[in-house]
């Protein structure tokens, strides 16, 4: 904890250490520790359940931040730095930025960044805490190093406490050589979260059955207490192997059934232990709890209640939503929280570990999920239609025939903002739906890959736009996509293959200037 809140050392700490170790939780101290000496404390997460939003921890942070003002400092942040407000909705709509390239909205906006977060450090020392960064998208681990980069150069009061599971991201991904090239460059320090020790994690057990009892479980707790001690210390920690997650989970399967916790193997029984807790609510309960799993580890209260009224079957609204969700709470399955939400506070509900929504969304059936994904994607666009990353991944997961047009303008947002990787991605599952132009979103993917210095892959993928605009008899696209492709091929030192691509599709009197 001490070299957590030192201001001295790189200005990235780095907590890794497996699921359910309690990383988010000592992130959440150290910054209560540090919010109480007189830092200001920003904080965003990465979530994989809505996509890759661009910069999406960093919107998340400073939009977090910026919803805590008035309206007129918000303003006055928007007047001074209007590149931001192309990822950041509580500063109102961006202006159209089409006529600069998207390597200099890119540079724009990390310096608006570096800027606003320096004025800030001027007032008062500032620390950003980024939970889960694994899965956020590779910008946000670009603006990390380019922010730890300018803080350290500067001698700025600015930090950043990232929580990361490595091994979730993949060998070759892009966010593992930036993580390797923050730590290889000294702005980055790990710090890893180690198991608990015996006594510890009995502590957490014993606390995770006191709490559920104050709740109104009075008789488990009864239960888990009369336990004799060698058995019940046995148990406890044997099984969950100091793991503060597992603890409490295998507390409260014994507290309901203190005869079957012989049978549990940590950590796959956990997710036993988990699914069985989440079998005991009841159907309405239950049926909310699912739901919150669909949009990922949090929701505004607004919005599911919304898919509850409206997407459930059959519906669950008004005071028989709102008991359904209390007895949820109640059974430590899900918490209240406070959310950021187009950059706005809004009351919300959050499940109280990734692990507890995993195992809750991997229960449904394919036809749930889909179903669920639908509903979230109605309410979302009846609130929010601007969010276009989240519409995207909702309605691609339900299959709707919608998919394809929040896609395109996901991928073009994330092109324009410089977010090359999602923009990528975006592509992919766009020309992979049959419903779409195909040529043409071909053709947009290619300037993305170009970009990002991947031309054996754009010139793939141009062959098979070429390939479609010659078989439609699309002269002018033709001939533009031909000499794309060669200027491709001339990057791969294919000389002789652009110049018959040329032959092959010459300009004629018919070509459009």
């Amino acid at each position: 904890m001490e070299r957590l809140l030192a201001p001295q050392g790189p200005p990235v700490r780095l907590l890794t250490g497996e699921a359910g170790v309690g990383k988010t939780r000592l992130a959440g101290e150290v910054a209560r520790r540090a919010s109480e000496a007189g830092t200001a404390v920003l904080w965003g997460s990465g979530h994989d359940a809505e996509g890759h939003t661009p910069y999406g921890a960093f919107a998340e942070a400073l939009d977090g931040w910026l919803a805590e003002h008035a309206a007129a400092e918000r303003a006055t942040v928007g007047s001074e730095y209007p590149e931001l407000a192309s990822f950041l909705p509580s500063l109102g709509r961006a202006g159209d930025a089409r006529e600069r390239s998207p390597e200099e909205e890119r540079d724009r906006l990390f310096r608006a960044s570096t800027m606003l977060l320096a004025d800030l450090a001027t007032r008062c020392p500032v620390l950003v805490v980024l939970d889960d960064l694994h899965a956020a998208d590779t910008g946000s681990f670009q603006l990390l190093s380019h922010l730890a980069r300018r803080a350290r150069d500067r001698g700025t009061a600015l930090r950043f406490l990232v929580t990361c599971r490595e091994e979730e991201i993949p060998e070759g991904d892009p966010r593992r050589a930036a993580v390797t090239a923050l730590l290889h460059q000294r702005l980055a320090v790990r710090e890893e979260v180690a198991r608990l020790g015996e006594r510890d994690c009995l502590a957490v057990a014993r606390d995770a059955v006191a709490r559920d009892a104050v709740a109104g479980d009075a008789v488990a707790g009864d239960a888990v207490a009369e336990a004799p001690e060698g058995d019940w210390a046995r148990r406890a920690w044997e099984l969950s192997l100091g793991n503060p997650l597992f603890a409490a989970e295998l507390a409260r399967g014994l507290a309901e059934d203190p005869g079957g916790a012989d049978t549990v193997r940590a950590p796959a029984g956990v997710r036993d232990l988990v699914a069985g807790r989440l079998a005991r609510l009841d159907p309405d309960a239950r049926r909310l709890v699912e739901a919150l799993s669909v949009a990922g580890g949090e929701a505004a209260l607004s919005e599911l209640l919304d898919v509850a009224a409206h997407g459930l079957r059959p519906p669950l609204a008004g005071h028989s939503a709102a008991d359904a969700l209390e007895r949820a709470v109640a059974a430590s399955i899900v918490e209240e929280r406070e959310v950021v939400v187009a950059g706005r506070p809004q009351d919300g509900i959050a499940f109280r570990h990734p692990l507890v929504r995993l195992t809750c969304y991997a229960r449904l059936s394919a036809v749930r999920r889909r179903g669920l994904h639908a509903a979230f994607a109605r309410a979302v666009a009846r609130r929010r239609p601007d969010a276009v990353d989240t519409l995207a991944s909702h309605y691609t997961r339900a299959d709707d025939p919608r998919a394809a047009e929040y896609l395109r303008r996901a991928a073009e947002r994330a092109a324009r903002l410089y977010a090359n990787d999602t923009a990528d991605r975006y592509y992919r599952d766009l020309v992979a739906r049959l419903d779409v132009d195909a040529a043409r979103a071909r053709l947009a993917h290619a300037h993305v890959l170009r970009r990002m210095g991947d031309f054996e892959r754009a010139a793939e993928v141009l062959r098979l736009a070429l390939a479609e605009f010659e078989r439609r008899g699309e002269h002018d696209d033709t001939v533009l996509t031909a000499a794309l492709l060669a200027e491709t091929l001339g990057k791969t030192s294919a000389p002789a293959a652009a110049r018959r691509v040329l032959r092959a599709h010459p300009v004629t009197p018919e070509t459009a200037p």
